[in-house]
């Protein structure tokens, strides 16, 4: 006959402690939160309760002979009975529904622990697999050690050996009915629950690997750490000490403007954005804000928020996070994390475990990522991403470049991020050049000013501006081969010495360049597209920026995170935003006479299809929508638009997209539960993944020619006498080498084996004679394939 004590949860952890600690993390993470579900008739002290029975149930489903003679032996039974939390989640269900009833709550609230409990080792699933029971669960219960319930800590919170055993098929159906009842709840309820749901869930995630994964239990706390509110300014002081220029002066006029109004700031407000032009010094700006806010927010509120800054892209995140670990002192990963798919698993010398345990949850003051990363903590369905859930309560957001954000997915984006700052006590600040119209309630942090007798806001910074103008040729659709020998005969007179050609497909880009090649008229020729390795894609930058005549033939890898200044720019035709991120690029510094900014359409006859009717490159890579809306917007206007004119028509442009469906489906597929949508007659199964990159499955490729030592490095990790995870972490940290080295390709109906060699570890070694050192990947597609 078994005691409790002598059950175990894993090898060498009795069930009652590893449960103990559990609830002890949850709450004391619980403790440090200020957080608000009074308005779902939740008080603080039921989401404890909850939190708390959550902790202890999660694994009493191994209390069993089947899981605990797969813990000691490994035995994996055929059927699963050795699985565990299907029955933690049929046990947990009594105790949890009378909790509710005594507690005059909504019985359906038991169901966001019951879902933490049922997929805390898998993919957070949908509505119908919430249901718990399945053919091995009678032999589960039948085999179950009741002497586990005789715990003191278990029978106080309402479980009994006399209640012993449970009916799976009665709780299957009262499920049922329970998940009828939130059917008929309002949205604005469906999100609340959906907010509590993840936010216990993201608790129970962490607090059930925190004491497995860090050896020395001193390092593990979640406690804030202060950093010094003037950090920022005191950094400009020795970094800027020329500040004579007009744009420097305009910069530091929006950098006083905006910080000297925070103490007014209205914590009620959540949610605020900052509209300046690009090149206005946003970087900076924004994360002084966010320091002083935290120091705001700690007086007023009593407690400081981490700041987490998710920026869209990788090259963005390397120049931003320059500037912050100057100004934070270069600093420990406690204070400052920088965390995206290439990122070192260092952490402050710990242990690996520790390491990649600590930047998992976000455990540090000011974290760095992706906005692939921040949406998946709270759209994803993956433990890994969901754990970090919890982290987007008591926070102060800073989302740089928000027009990146696919259209489709404003509407969820929205009604989630409202919910959760508000409940949770966060803060968002979205940033961008061409603000678009995601969330209606946003304060603008540019204040309103008297201009001319008229309140202006940030178009005060719009309108003085004049370093480009757009030159619109859009209307008439023009053939990349006439648009080449045009050039050819024309560049000679040009009279700008740094000139860029914007090209919307990488094969439309790779077609101008071998055009020009002999006709760039003295200028030094650049090439720059992503299917150029990252390495060398830097190094060319760094020498446009060095040049004083450069051409450079590039595809929109530039438009957002490249620091380039030119004097001409032609860019085939795009949606507006993305002119308008362009358009940044040309006199940038404002040093020079205004600049011309060229519209242009082009179409290759060769690429019309049903799918594309027109052959335009345009119509390849961006949605109608983005693209109808851009052609009524400017369709109605004259040849040429000032830079003082592009914040007004940035604001319609984003009206006009916002009347559109921008992922309302998506929205109440999530809050229903069902995880499904229909789009143009179609269901489809939300991914956010799916959602970002769209259907096209990518490969990454290793380009050899400037590494020939990385595919050894990489044969020798994965055939090394170590576990799994010790290869992992040896690839991660050659994950940024591997990384610069590589190409991205995404396609459709594509082996890359038919290019590429396979290594150990499914790496992929593109053949030497299908890169170019000039216009790096060179693959004619075949027809029957497609490739971006």
């Amino acid at each position: 006959m078994f005691h409790f004590s002598e059950i175990k949860s894993h090898p060498d952890l009795p069930l009652e402690s590893h449960l103990s600690q559990v609830a002890e993390i949850a709450l004391e993470i619980l403790k440090n939160k200020k957080i608000d579900f009074n308005e779902f008739g939740i008080s603080e002290s039921c989401v404890q309760d909850l939190v708390k029975m959550t902790a202890l149930l999660h694994d009493i489903g191994k209390s069993t002979t089947f899981f605990q003679k797969r813990l000691s032996t490994g035995y994996k039974f055929p059927n699963g009975e050795h699985q565990h939390s299907g029955l933690s989640s049929i046990i947990a269900y009594k105790p949890l529904i009378d909790y509710c009833v005594n507690n005059n709550i909504d019985k359906y609230i038991a169901l966001a622990p019951i879902i933490a409990i049922k997929f805390h080792h898998s993919e957070f699933s949908n509505s119908v697999n919430i249901l718990p029971n399945d053919y091995s669960m009678e032999k589960r219960i039948e085999n179950f050690y009741k002497c586990i319930l005789e715990l003191p800590l278990l029978q106080s919170i309402g479980l009994s050996v006399n209640e012993f055993p449970p009916s799976p098929l009665e709780i299957d159906c009262e499920i049922e009915d329970l998940l009828s009842e939130f059917s008929n709840c309002l949205p604005e309820k469906k999100m609340q629950f959906n907010i509590l749901t993840l936010f216990i869930y993201s608790l129970l995630l962490e607090a059930d690997k925190a004491y497995l994964a860090v050896s020395d239990k001193d390092l593990y706390n979640r406690r804030a750490i202060k950093i010094n509110r003037n950090a920022v300014d005191d950094y400009k002081i020795v970094k800027f000490t020329d500040s004579k220029t007009e744009v420097n002066k305009t910069r530091e006029k929006a950098y006083c403007e905006v910080i000297n109004q925070l103490d007014n700031t209205d914590l009620k407000n959540h949610i605020y954005s900052l509209t300046l032009p690009t090149g206005m010094g946003k970087t900076l700006l924004s994360a002084s804000w966010a320091l002083k806010l935290r120091d705001k927010i700690e007086a007023e509120n009593g407690f400081i928020p981490k700041i987490i800054v998710a920026l869209p892209f990788l090259s963005i995140i390397e120049q931003s996070s320059n500037d912050y670990e100057d100004f934070l002192g270069r600093p420990k990963e406690d204070i400052f994390l920088k965390t995206h798919s290439l990122s070192s698993l260092e952490f402050k010398d710990y242990e690996h475990n520790t390491a990649e345990f600590f930047i998992n949850i976000w455990n540090s003051q000011v974290i760095m990522t992706t906005f692939d990363q921040l949406l998946y903590a709270f759209l994803s369905f993956k433990p890994k991403s969901l754990m970090r859930f919890h982290n987007l309560m008591n926070c102060i957001i800073i989302m740089d470049e928000i027009q990146a954000l696919p259209p489709h997915l404003w509407d969820p984006f929205s009604n989630f991020i409202n919910e959760i700052t508000k409940i949770g006590n966060s803060y968002l600040l979205v940033m961008s050049a061409t603000m678009p119209h995601i969330i209606d309630n946003a304060v603008e942090l540019v204040p309103t000013q008297k201009d001319n007798q008229l309140e202006k806001g940030p178009e005060r910074y719009f309108e003085k501006l004049s370093r480009y103008k757009l030159i619109l040729k859009h209307k008439n659709l023009q053939n990349i081969t006439e648009f080449i020998e045009n050039l050819k005969s024309n560049l000679k007179n040009v009279d700008e010495n740094k000139i860029m050609i914007v090209l919307n497909t990488r094969d439309s880009a790779k077609k101008v360049y071998e055009g020009l090649k002999k006709y760039s008229n003295g200028r030094d020729l650049y090439f720059l597209s992503s299917y150029v390795i990252p390495k060398k894609r830097l190094e060319r930058i760094n020498q446009i920026n060095e040049s004083k005549n450069a051409l450079v033939v590039t595809t929109q890898c530039i438009e957002a995170g490249v620091d380039i200044d030119m004097d001409y720019v032609i860019r085939d035709f795009g949606p507006l935003d993305s002119i308008i991120q362009v358009a940044g690029r040309c006199n940038r510094e404002g040093l020079k006479n205004t600049k011309n900014v060229k519209i242009i359409r082009l179409y290759d006859p060769n690429f019309k299809s049903n799918f594309n009717p027109s052959g335009e490159f345009n119509r390849m890579v961006y949605d109608n929508l983005s693209l109808d809306a851009t052609l009524k917007i400017l369709d109605v206007e004259g040849e040429e638009v000032l830079e003082n004119k592009v914040f007004g028509l940035a604001k319609k442009y984003f009206f006009e997209l916002k009347r559109k469906d921008l992922g309302a489906s998506r929205t109440k597929c999530l809050l229903d539960l069902s995880h499904e949508y229909i789009k143009n007659g179609k269901n489809f199964k939300f991914d956010i993944r799916r959602e970002l990159r769209g259907d096209l499955k990518q490969y990454n490729l290793i380009v050899e020619n400037f590494a020939p030592e990385l595919r050894k490095e990489i044969e020798n990790i994965l055939s090394a006498n170590v576990d799994r995870w010790e290869k992992r972490r040896n690839l991660k940290a050659i994950a940024n080498k591997i990384s610069v080295n590589s190409i991205s390709v995404n396609a459709y109906k594509f082996d890359p084996e038919e290019i590429a060699k396979k290594g150990k570890g499914n790496f992929y070694f593109l053949n030497p004679e299908y890169y170019d050192e000039e216009i790096g990947f060179n693959y004619v597609t075949p027809s029957n394939s497609y490739i971006v």
